[in-house]
């Protein structure tokens, strides 16, 4: 219950912040940086991946009573890893850099990355429970 409350809810969010910080924030690509392979935006965007689904792990960590509450998170993160992925669509110029591709689709890995950084904010929100 609380894995699918977790998908529905990062499905809902993530592609208005997706679309919004590519409209609004960067207008899509026109950033730019002194060093040639970063790209500002989509650090950000790494960020906001991984904050958004470290907050779906800790919300599903803190109110789950899950047995394996780490293969929850790691669960919750490959699947938003590939919502985003399934639901987006890239186009590249035919000269785009090995750059561009690497920070397009590192996207996705952040998903993991956030239920990890999740799963360990959650383990610390939850009281330890002895056996006696």
């Amino acid at each position: 219950m609380v894995f699918g409350l977790a998908i529905v809810g990062f499905w809902l969010v993530w592609p208005s912040v997706w679309r919004y910080w590519g409209s609004v924030v960067t207008g899509w690509g026109t950033t730019s940086s002194s060093v040639e392979w970063f790209d500002p935006a989509f650090a950000l965007l790494w960020v906001m991946m991984l904050v958004i689904v470290a907050i779906a792990v800790v919300i599903a960590g803190v109110s789950s009573r899950s047995a394996r509450p780490g293969l929850l998170a790691l669960a919750i993160g490959i699947a938003c890893g590939a919502i985003a992925s399934a639901e987006s669509r890239h186009f590249f110029s035919v000269d785009a850099t090995a750059a561009s591709y690497a920070w397009t689709y590192g996207t996705y890995f952040m998903a993991p990355l956030g239920a990890l950084a999740g799963f360990g904010v959650s383990k610390l929100m939850k009281p330890a429970t002895r056996e006696g």
